[in-house]
């Protein structure tokens, strides 16, 4: 019951067949990565803080000057957080199981809902999850963590511009592959603001 009232409003379809056409609500996707845009920011205040601190102390067991030494554990389950979100929301079947998906269609269940095509928004996914794994590979790595600092700065900025200007990053990659001829289908949305600009 409560499945289908989510993908009611998270989905519309042009018939009764899944692998037919798929539209997905724009409204609960922004009011998605607004909740996902978080994460990049406590993310981001962790490092910065670590930065902060000397890296270099004294262990007053040894006598010795050591190196610093952080947990990562909860940096690390916030990535898996979001590569979990980023994964399922992809595919249809799997969708109710994403915790922001949900959140997001409650907090806009009362608005009209906007459908614009799916794929681009699941490309838009897929360069989120790239992204995070590099983040947890960046933090594995003491060589490289400093690295995760630009890569969260990517997340916090494709995530503001699609929350808060509506803009999908993503959606215009999709868009580029598409003209390359290494995606078959245009989106609709960008074909026809395409044919309005040239007209």
């Amino acid at each position: 019951m409560v499945i289908n009232k989510f993908r009611k409003h998270w989905f519309q379809t042009t018939s009764d067949d899944l692998d037919s056409q798929i539209y997905i609500n724009e409204r609960a996707v922004r009011a998605r990565a607004g909740l996902l845009f978080l994460v990049p920011v406590i993310l981001l205040f962790i490092r910065i803080d670590h930065g902060n601190h000397d890296q270099l102390v004294v262990d007053t067991i040894s006598n010795s000057i050591v190196e610093r030494e952080y947990s990562h554990f909860f940096a690390h389950s916030l990535i898996f957080f979001v590569m979990y979100e980023m994964a399922v929301a992809m595919f249809v079947k799997t969708s109710h199981l994403s915790f922001t998906s949900l959140l997001g269609v409650m907090l806009t269940y009362k608005q009209k809902p906007i459908y614009q095509p799916m794929q681009p928004k699941v490309v838009a996914w897929i360069v989120g999850l790239v992204l995070a794994i590099l983040c947890q590979i960046s933090l594995y790595y003491t060589v490289m963590q400093y690295a995760a600092f630009y890569f969260l700065s990517a997340c916090l900025l494709f995530m503001w511009l699609e929350s808060a200007c509506g803009i999908c990053v993503g959606c215009k990659f999709y868009n580029v592959l598409a003209k390359a001829g290494l995606i078959r289908k245009i989106c609709d949305v960008c074909h026809i603001e395409n044919r309005d600009k040239n007209t």
